[in-house]
């Protein structure tokens, strides 16, 4: 009696999953890629290049664009996510409060012919996106990117339309600033 007892409870639990839409299935994979996935900032220290992203995992030779409607920039990522800590070893960025990966980028361009930090989005499998265009995740909706100072640092911010950010990234910049970020 207790075994048939516990398959009618199972049954039970099971049709009731089934009712409330928690049905056990296979989990559909994302259609695209999240903005925290590709987004990251181009930072420099000294002559060498960094992307700085939540992104853990890209491999050697990725690409990496700079977010800029008016030339496209292209990098390479040479090696990461590198070790050491910031800001020592490499520029520190917090991506929704939390430390970002760091990987090295090769380039033909120097660190002192660019305006930095910068957005800039890396080349992830899942959708082809064009920097020089505001659709960052591919969806078809505008982003917009936004920047601002606080006392020490930099914001960079990607919202669409008039919703709150949906990503953003502080830039530590080691030195005091005007603020221009509204309270």
């Amino acid at each position: 009696m207790p075994a048939r007892a516990l398959l009618r409870g199972a049954a039970l639990l099971l049709a009731a999953l089934g009712a409330t839409g928690c049905a056990l299935r296979p989990s559909a994979p994302p259609a695209r890629p999240a903005l925290d996935q590709s987004l990251g900032v181009l930072a420099a220290r000294g002559d060498a290049l960094f992307f700085l992203t939540e992104n853990r995992h890209l491999a050697a030779g990725t690409s990496v664009l700079l977010v800029d409607p008016a030339e496209r920039v292209t990098f390479t990522v040479a090696a990461g996510p590198l070790g050491g800590d910031p800001p020592d070893s490499f520029p520190l960025v917090l991506i929704d409060e939390v430390p970002a990966a760091a990987y090295s980028l090769g380039s033909s361009r120097s660190a002192a012919s660019l305006d930095l930090p910068e957005l800039a989005v890396a080349a992830v499998a899942g959708v082809a996106v064009d920097p020089m265009r505001p659709d960052l995740d591919g969806d078809g909706e505008a982003e917009t990117v936004s920047e601002c100072t606080s006392l020490e640092g930099m914001h960079i911010l990607v919202s669409t339309g008039e919703g709150p950010p949906r990503w953003h990234a502080y830039v530590a910049l080691g030195y005091d600033v005007e603020p221009t970020c509204p309270e």
